[in-house]
């Protein structure tokens, strides 16, 4: 989709959702432009991916270059809200301090 082959990524979206469902229930999808198959794409790799180890987080920062897929993360914890928008430094780890300590390596932001 990327690439601009449209017919080409939602075919192979189609065919892998096709064997996710019940072939009579089954509606293929179809995609307007580049951005609206990238938009379908990514909303079910999403599913795909839910309780993966993280993938979603890399997802979430690999995307948030491109403002069509900035995502604002909202948690309401104890009635108070903590927001993580697009590009912030949180989403950087920290290195553990043994391991820039022994490297010298400088310490990520945050």
């Amino acid at each position: 989709a990327r690439n601009g082959d449209v017919s080409l990524a939602m075919s192979t979206l189609n065919t892998l959702l096709k064997n996710r469902f019940a072939r009579q229930s089954f509606i293929e999808l179809e995609a307007t432009d580049e951005r609206h198959a990238l938009h379908l794409i990514l909303e079910h790799r999403r599913k795909e991916l839910a309780f993966r180890g993280g993938i979603r987080w890399f997802d979430l920062k690999r995307l948030n270059d491109d403002p069509d897929f900035a995502v604002t993360l909202y948690r309401n914890v104890d009635s108070k809200v903590f927001t993580l928008p697009p590009n912030d430094e949180r989403y950087v780890f920290l290195i553990p301090y043994e391991v820039f300590q022994a490297n010298g390596l400088e310490q990520n932001s945050r």
